[in-house]
């Protein structure tokens, strides 16, 4: 247990201190004193222990594509979209953990990154400040392009396990990226008494990439439930995304290109997404393509997390997305209660491209994004 593997270190270095006056320390009759020799042998177990892991495959930096920033010419940038797993301020602080999501995000030339799972608000402008001003010693290494980040984090979305659950989204401002407006859709169900129309309420942000503008919406639908015993609120959420673009439109007419993310809960060949197929938006991760990631099945079983292109968005796509796998492992993160190594979150970052240098419709996304709700 990583709490247990801590104690230890402490009565190591409590030894050491008191070697001076006495040659061991005993806090009681029965236990058995460490002797100098114990204490060295000790150390040296633990820095074999931690070698052998860094060794490993799983630990070292993946090599990836060396984008440009450009894809056949044009200029391009990355959108991406992770669910970190109850990304607390807590957890943040963790090195492991901020030295994976910042590298994550350079290596892979990440331009816009959407977080679901954010479990505090301050969690972001850490790891914005890590971004601009590096002192993890591999972060700071990094040779590649590191942007100038800012972020915006939404207020409550819903509840996650023992904590309020928060959106929000980071972006390299270096790419000409401007955050126009973010917030939730409006929770007109709360006012009317009636049931929540999602558990967790979308995230709704209008950016202005170059000259190509666009709406994400972020979304983290209700879990299926172990047994599936709550399938079919999920599939009730799935079904309301469509009014959620209804709404969408209503505010900013003209406004085509819309970009809906995040954690669905759900496979993308489910008949329930036939509404937004019917609307023809298309999803870029497709069956097969698995999404999550754990230590006993690093290739992952389901596909949860995708981003569904409404058609004219389609037509800024580039044809290059993909799914982050390699590279979120690390030593200083607890695999379970006996071992290190572990992962950052249960979920996979993905990606899509998008040609930035021409926009297709005349929108005026200037008038915000307060009190968006859904129609019926």
């Amino acid at each position: 247990m990583p709490g247990k593997s801590r104690k230890r270190r402490s009565r190591t270095t409590t030894s050491k201190k008191t070697k001076r006056k006495r040659t061991s320390v005993s806090p009681d009759k029965n236990t058995i004193p460490l002797t100098k020799e114990d204490v060295e042998e000790l150390r040296s177990t633990v820095l074999e222990e931690l070698e052998t892991l860094f060794r490993q495959q799983k630990f070292r930096r993946p090599v990836v594509e060396n984008f440009q920033f450009k894809r056949d010419g044009k200029a391009a940038v990355r959108i991406a979209s992770w669910n970190i797993e109850r990304l607390s301020t807590e957890k943040v602080r963790n090195p492991g953990v901020l030295e994976i999501l910042c590298l994550t995000i350079l290596e892979n030339c990440l331009s816009i990154l959407v977080i679901q799972e954010i479990g505090d608000a301050d969690v972001l402008e850490i790891v914005c400040k890590e971004l601009n001003n590096p002192h993890i010693p591999l972060v700071k290494k990094f040779k590649g392009h590191r942007g100038s980040w800012r972020f915006s984090t939404s207020d409550v979305t819903g509840r996650m396990f023992r904590s309020s659950e928060y959106n929000g989204v980071l972006y390299d401002a270096s790419q000409n990226i401007a955050l126009i407006d973010d917030g939730l859709l409006l929770r007109t169900w709360k006012m009317r008494g009636k049931k929540k129309k999602f558990v967790r309420v979308p995230y709704l942000c209008t950016l202005k990439i170059d000259k190509f503008d666009c709406i994400i919406i972020s979304t983290h639908l209700k879990a299926t439930g172990l047994r599936n015993e709550h399938i079919d609120q999920t599939k009730d959420e799935i079904m309301r995304l469509p009014l959620v673009m209804d709404a969408i439109h209503d505010r900013f007419p003209g406004e085509k290109d819309i970009i809906v993310l995040g954690d669905f809960n759900m496979g993308p060949n489910s008949k329930d997404f036939d509404p937004l197929r019917e609307d023809s938006y298309v999803n870029l991760i497709k069956k097969g393509q698995y999404t999550n990631i754990s230590v006993r099945r690093p290739r992952g079983n389901k596909t949860y997390d995708n981003m569904w292109f409404s058609p004219q968005a389609y037509k800024a796509y580039t044809g290059h997305s993909g799914i982050v796998r390699a590279g979120l492992y690390h030593v200083m993160i607890p695999a379970n209660e006996w071992s290190w190594g572990g992962l950052i979150s249960d979920h996979c970052p993905i990606w899509a491209e998008v040609f930035t240098a021409k926009d297709r419709d005349k929108a005026d996304l200037s008038g915000g994004v307060d009190n968006i709700a859904l129609l019926t």
